[in-house]
């Protein structure tokens, strides 16, 4: 017969975390949460439910847990059941106790970091799995020498292409020069003319 102990549970921490040490040397932190169920009754009205879950960290798990996480805290925890029994030591009787052995965690947004919460504030831790993101420049930091003179300002490039052809310049229009005569073409235009309208005269007399 198979047999299955795994437990998932989301919720927000209860307590701070108590660590402490085991006789074997390794770590041990032990915390409470709190998972809310929201149900709707027989008449329509919708009630809260809460459950508390003693939930127990060893080893590396138990050092980032309580490194990082404090009350009110969400958490995401895969685990399994565990059952324990011990002596009371006041009245001697035994007792014992159902909890959640943590085999895998995982924080839900930003925890807040041990260092920074013992100061007064809370300030956000890594989160394990995500890219993080670059550190801000500080303003006192090395940056570039700026140049003493800006850089002039280039023109936009040329339009890539040929440029439209040129108009062709315009041909002068071609006037004849007025004839000038001299006074020896004068001279022998008026003689040709007499002996032309002398030889009419000779031709018109009848013999």
């Amino acid at each position: 017969m198979a047999n299955l102990n795994k437990v998932f549970l989301i919720g927000n921490l209860t307590r701070d975390p108590e660590l402490r040490q085991l006789p074997s040397g390794s770590a041990l932190c032990s915390f409470g949460m709190a998972i809310n169920r929201t149900m709707t009754l027989a008449s329509g009205e919708q009630r809260e439910e809460v459950c508390y879950v003693e939930v127990v960290a060893i080893g590396r798990q138990a050092e980032v847990i309580h490194q990082y996480i404090r009350k009110g805290s969400p958490l995401f925890v895969e685990g399994r059941l565990h059952y324990e029994q011990w002596d009371d030591r006041e009245t001697g009787k035994k007792r014992s106790r159902l909890s959640v052995r943590v085999e895998r965690s995982q924080f839900i947004g930003s925890p807040p970091s041990q260092q920074q919460s013992s100061q007064g504030g809370y300030a956000a831790a890594p989160v394990y799995g995500q890219p993080q993101q670059a550190p801000p420049m500080y303003q006192g930091g090395y940056s570039a020498p700026r140049p003493a003179n800006p850089p002039p300002s280039f023109a936009p490039p040329p339009t890539y292409g040929n440029p439209p052809p040129a108009a062709p310049p315009s041909m002068p229009v071609f006037r004849p020069l007025p004839e000038t005569r001299t006074p020896a073409q004068d001279s022998a235009g008026e003689t040709a003319e007499d002996s032309e309208s002398s030889s009419e005269i000779v031709d018109d007399i009848p013999f």
